[in-house]
This record gives C-alpha cells, structure tokens and sequence, in this order.
C-alpha cells in the first residue's frame, strides 16, 4: 500500500533556471579562489588574509555546491517522475475510461516539458504515443456514438459531406435518367 504525504508542484524550468546560476556562482568562486593563490603568491596578501579569505571562499563553495546537488536531485526526481507515469500510462489497457486518463496524463506532461525536452527523443516518443493514444480514444469513443470527440474536425466533416453530395448527384442523375 502506497500513502502520499505530499505533493509538491514544482516549476522545473524555475529549477533548471537556478541550477545554471549556481554553476555560474560555482564557477565565480572557483576565479576568486584562483585570483586568490595568485595574490598570495606575488605578496599582495598576507597570510593571515589569505587563509580567512580562503576559509570563506570554501565554505561558500560547500554551501553553493550543496544548493546544485539540490537542484539537480529535484530535476532527476521530476524526470523519474515523469518517466514512471509515461512507462504507466503507455501500459494502461482496458475501458475508454483508463485511456482518457492515461492520454490525459501524457498531454499534461507534455505541456510541461520545456522546447528542448520536446525536440529531445523522449519528447517525441510521448508525443507519438499523445497520437497513438488520442486516435484510439477518438475511435473508441466513436464506436459507441459519442460523436462529440471530432467536434472541430471539419476538413473531415467537409470531406465526408463532398463524398455524400456526389453520391446524392449521381442518384439524383440516375433518377432523371442522365448518365
């Protein structure tokens, strides 16, 4: 038996956004730090100066260093996320039901993948399997006549009245006696 504690709601671009500007801190601290040595080196800073200055610049870099594990172990759990309820959805089986849920749930997380995750592979897979999954729902669904899943599909609506007006001419003709 599974209990949910807690459901966070978590901006993941916000998330990638602050990850990159912890590696560009982590990066700053690392030119201080090296800036550092060198002053020490050629006598501009005491030793004393030097070791504090140090010391802070170390337990910066722990502090900015613990903050990007952070994030990155969020961006890693929202991906595993991500991608266990894709591997669950793509093996939902069964009622109409299930698979509205299930297609439901991948456009969900596919609204929220950011332009690179759509081009990656990932993305397009779960956009093939949006396709595969919304045309076997709207077939489903019109099977039993709930025909309102093909509301706005009018190129096929138009088509389908072409393809009924042609054979309503040819049997008008057929009537009046012209070939």
């Amino acid at each position: 038996m599974t209990t949910t504690i807690a459901q966070l709601d978590i901006d993941i671009d916000e998330v990638t956004k602050k990850a990159g500007e912890t590696r560009r801190r982590l990066m700053e601290i690392a030119e201080e730090m090296k800036n550092l040595k060198k002053n020490f080196a050629e006598g501009n800073v005491s030793v004393e100066e030097y070791t504090q200055q140090l010391s802070q610049l170390t337990a910066t870099q722990r502090e900015v260093q613990k903050d990007l594990r952070s994030y990155e172990s969020i961006m890693q759990a929202q991906i595993a996320a991500n991608d266990e309820a894709m591997q669950a959805n793509n093996i939902l089986m069964g009622s109409i039901r299930e698979l509205s849920a299930a297609l439901s749930q991948n456009k969900k997380i596919y609204s929220e993948l950011s332009a690179a995750q759509r081009e990656s592979a990932e993305g397009k897979a779960l956009l093939a399997t949006i396709q595969q999954q919304d045309k076997a729902y709207k077939d489903l669904q019109k099977s039993i006549g709930n025909n309102q899943v093909e509301v706005g599909n009018y190129k096929q609506a138009i088509l389908d009245a072409l393809g009924d007006n042609q054979l309503f001419g040819q049997s008008l003709n057929g009537i009046i006696g012209k070939p």
